[in-house]
């Protein structure tokens, strides 16, 4: 369990919303085989707040996982494939 903790880890290194608790409950919901292919495509403080860069960034990259975290300090998101 301490490999796969440390694994699913390393997939969110990059977030800066994520803690330990979400990373858990993230790795519960999908399962460690989809965490293997993690990867941060849009960061809106990076890239951008519009709507076009979004989905310039996400669109057609299957299955995407969208987490946000609103100027009321809660956390949403959403799936899909």
């Amino acid at each position: 369990m301490k490999e796969l903790q440390e694994s699913i880890r390393g997939r969110f290194e990059k977030s800066r919303m994520m803690n330990e608790k979400d990373r858990s409950n993230i790795c519960k919901f999908f399962g460690p085989e989809k965490i293997a292919s993690v990867e941060l495509l849009y960061r809106a403080t990076d890239d951008g707040f519009e709507a076009s860069q979004f989905h310039s960034k996400c669109d057609d990259k299957g299955a995407t996982l969208s987490l946000i975290w609103n100027s009321k300090n809660k956390k949403f998101g959403g799936f899909t494939t």
